[in-house]
């Protein structure tokens, strides 16, 4: 009965063992589904997240064989689909200029370090295609490197951009230095900010870093014409980037380097970007020669002036009957001794046909007839006018043709005297 009793004590602690080892299979079981369960849902999130990615995202084993890609390197190495990635070697992939440095920066990843390359690929096209590249390391939980993460981003357009800006830039520093006009650049503290070197020329500095950070006003703004303080807040150029308004001035001075001053005219435009003013332009020139013309031209016509007041004083004060017409024959100029000659007052006659002064229209054609077959002038020619009451008064006169810019007959003028 003892050795049976035995037997049974050993059946129930194998059937306790049993159900313990079976309860760890259980558990172990389950911890192994959440594991897979957890791997899959990492998997999927590594899928999520790649596939939403705009870069080109490559995972590869250490022996530099792509093993996943999402979407967008498929599209962007022009390939069918993964598959034409999965299991092939990442190097091939990329010109033969490039894959030397490629082949050591993932010998630099194996070895945990993370690398940055930017490299060119041509198209299908033939366009040229621009890239960021970054190749990082993927580790276990041993901190061991188990696979490496290849992530490329197109950047052509942001390449295509700043080749343009520099292009941009070049050609507006061209077009700054081959332009005789003098421009230069303020930011809202009234700073300069760029120059060009007829800006340099016009006031006498040498060099560029003369005047960038300088307060302009300062340097060639700061007193009037009259030698007069022009205080920066009454500054006109300063107004484009205070008041946002552009401005157009030829009444000021420029001040030199040396100290001296010439008239300018100046013109300020406000710079704004993305809506927002950041500062101004400036464009001037030297207007000595302008200003000098203009000055000898009001003397020409205060001259003018004086020489036609004596000119209209001598018709006026001529005992002589002096009698202008247009090109179509109409009085236009009738003095006093016109009017005493012929007893016409002049606003009688202005607007009518001079023929009304002859005894005939054949007279008045004949004195038009000796001009033209004398060169424009006959001087002490007789014929005879009819005064307004009809009486006839034989005349010499002495008359011109005058002839316009293009040397079209304009006109007459004569002296008639009894």
């Amino acid at each position: 009965m003892k050795d049976t009793k035995k037997t049974k004590e050993q059946l129930v602690n194998e059937l306790v063992g049993a159900r313990s080892r079976i309860a760890e299979l259980e558990a172990a079981e389950t911890e192994h589904q959440e594991a897979e369960e957890a791997l899959r849902t990492s998997e999927e999130r590594y899928r999520t997240l790649a596939e939403s990615s705009p870069d080109c995202i490559k995972l590869l084993d250490l022996e530099g064989t792509i093993i996943e890609c999402n979407t967008v390197a498929v599209q962007c190495f022009e390939q069918k689909s993964k598959e034409d990635f999965i299991g092939k070697k990442l190097i091939p992939f990329f010109p033969e200029e490039y894959q030397p440095d490629l082949v050591e920066a993932l010998d630099g990843v194996r070895q945990g370090q993370e690398a940055r390359l930017q490299l060119q690929t041509r198209a299908s096209t033939g366009a040229l295609m621009y890239w960021d590249i970054t190749i990082n390391p993927i580790r276990d939980e041993a901190d061991q490197v188990i696979s490496i993460l290849f992530a490329g981003r197109d950047i052509t357009e942001r390449v295509q951009a700043e080749e343009a800006l520099r292009e941009s830039e070049e050609l507006f520093r061209l077009l700054l230095d081959s332009t005789g006009e003098a421009i230069y650049g303020l930011d809202l503290e009234g700073n300069c900010t760029f120059c060009n070197p007829a800006c340099l020329k016009l006031l006498g500095y040498g060099e560029v870093s003369d005047l960038l950070g300088k307060n302009m006003h300062d340097v060639l703004h700061h007193t009037r014409p009259d030698g007069s303080h022009y205080p920066e807040e009454e500054c006109r150029i300063y107004q484009a980037f205070r008041q946002g308004e552009g401005t157009h001035v030829d009444d000021e001075v420029l001040w030199r380097a040396d100290g001296t001053s010439f008239p300018a005219e100046y013109r300020s435009f406000p710079i704004r970007r993305d809506g927002e003013l950041i500062g101004s332009v400036v464009t001037f020139v030297d207007i000595t020669e302008r200003v000098e013309a203009e000055k000898s031209l009001r003397v020409a016509h205060k001259e003018v002036e004086k020489a036609g007041e004596y000119l209209e004083t001598l018709i006026e004060d001529s005992p002589d009957a002096i009698i202008s017409t247009d090109k179509e024959g109409k009085v236009v100029l009738f003095n006093e001794g016109a009017e005493v000659l012929l007893g016409y007052r002049r606003e009688e006659v202005f607007g009518q046909r001079v023929t009304l002064l002859y005894e005939s229209e054949e007279r008045a054609k004949e004195v038009m007839r000796q001009m033209r077959e004398r060169g424009g002038r006959v001087a002490g020619f007789e014929t005879i006018l009819r005064a307004k009451g009809g009486s006839i008064i034989p005349v010499l006169i002495s008359a011109s043709i005058l002839y316009d810019e293009e040397g079209e007959e304009a006109g007459t003028v004569g002296f008639n005297k009894d």
